[in-house]
């Protein structure tokens, strides 16, 4: 179970990665809020790398933070699919700026998850 989830967690990383790729104008067009998520995406992306490239990464992955990007990305994928299904002509700016804002609190708690749960495991061994 946990190989499936891991991979799963994976797999919708590089979609992520994929999706805001795509969606640099739009993010760019959204003031501080776009900027904001712009860079948390950035801080969760370095995170993931860093316990990426980390031994026993597997071993120290938390199930929760796997299962929170996961939900992560199915939200980014539906407001995706409802922005490109709308038109970039009939877009509210301000709609954009709140789901950016949102996001970009999902994505730092995402990275202190991490951060906080590598600092508890060093206090423990």
């Amino acid at each position: 179970m946990k190989k499936i989830i891991y991979s799963i967690q994976m797999v919708s990383l590089f979609l992520f990665n994929y999706l805001i790729l795509s969606m640099i104008p739009f993010i760019f067009e959204s003031n501080w809020q776009g900027i904001f998520f712009f860079l948390s995406y950035f801080i969760l992306l370095i995170v993931e790398l860093f316990f990426l490239f980390t031994k026993n990464y597997f071993d120290r992955y938390i199930f929760i933070h796997q299962l929170f990007v996961i939900f992560i990305m199915m939200y980014f994928s539906v407001f995706y699919y409802k922005i490109y299904s709308i038109g970039k002509n009939n877009i509210d700016l301000s709609y954009l700026q709140m789901n950016y804002f949102y996001m970009a609190i999902l994505l730092v708690i995402a990275s202190c998850m991490l951060i906080f749960y590598k600092k508890f495991q060093k206090k423990k061994v």
